[in-house]
């Protein structure tokens, strides 16, 4: 399982949020995006994934130059979740150097144009996200029409994306773990791969998710536990490392968290 980690802007700077909500500015991360992006890499990322949340919930384009900037100095791929307005939007990052981005709303408001995005870029680059609430659909920075999650997931299977990114708004920043009954309901119904994010505040919850590999929940999205310190990060990726080596001394593939075992278990 790949462990990501996430870099939520807002207004130019790193934010925290708690149930998909951004705080007050005497909580915001005042670090400079890039820079966490560069620490990020330095602390052995495989990936990161950013938050863009003026334009994901205001409709705002304020952060390009800061998500761009990411992409451009750091070497490593950068998935975003951003406004999405439209298929030429959508161009723009991806031809900017965004190597991964989540389409959400766009792909029940023009799913025609999103299967142009599939065709054009391919299922690695574009993916679909199920930004949901209370087992559906939810808003961002527009309406959304009231659809069931796993409405979802089928019309993107039809449409040929080739991974699910999933996050529960009321669990984002939570740290009480992601919602693991909604997460087992799409990876159930669902052949895809999916990326969980939100939640996750312990290697318990690690474990947890692990359990859900055989559903095809492959990697996860950390924010608030990795800048709180909740778990060494750096710890966690070098471990798995050095064990996958130990193992195949040629592997060149990401490192996951797949090897990690609950305390007591068979090493």
């Amino acid at each position: 399982m790949l462990v990501i980690p996430a870099i939520e802007i807002e207004d130019h700077r790193c934010c925290r949020t708690i149930e998909s909500r951004a705080r007050e500015t005497d909580e915001l991360y005042r670090n400079d995006p890039v820079e966490i992006a560069r620490l990020w890499r330095t602390e052995n990322a495989k990936s990161i994934h950013v938050t863009d949340y003026d334009g994901l919930y205001k409709g705002r384009i304020e952060n390009h130059a800061e998500i761009i900037s990411i992409v451009q100095r750091v070497e490593v791929p950068v998935m975003l979740l951003a406004r999405c307005a439209d298929a030429e939007e959508c161009r723009q990052w991806l031809d900017g150097g965004v190597y991964r981005l989540v389409v959400h709303d766009l792909i029940v408001r023009d799913p025609e144009a999103v299967r142009g995005l599939l065709e054009q870029y391919g299922g690695s680059r574009v993916i679909a996200g199920a930004i949901t609430r209370g087992g559906a659909m939810t808003a961002t920075w527009r309406p959304v029409e009231p659809l069931d999650s796993l409405e979802f997931v089928e019309l993107a299977v039809q449409l040929g994306f080739r991974r699910i990114f999933f996050t529960d708004r009321d669990y984002e920043g939570s740290m009480r773990g992601p919602n693991f009954e909604e997460l087992t309901r799409l990876a159930t119904a669902c052949e895809l791969p999916i990326t969980s994010a939100g939640g996750v505040a312990t290697v318990e919850h690690l474990w947890r998710l692990q359990e859900l590999e055989r559903l095809g929940v492959d990697s996860v999205v950390i924010g608030r536990a990795f800048y709180e310190n909740s778990f060494p990060c750096q710890q966690l990726w070098r471990d798995v490392e050095l064990e996958r080596r130990r193992e195949d001394p040629r592997s060149v593939e990401e490192i996951s968290t797949s090897r990690l075992a609950p305390p007591g278990s068979a090493q």
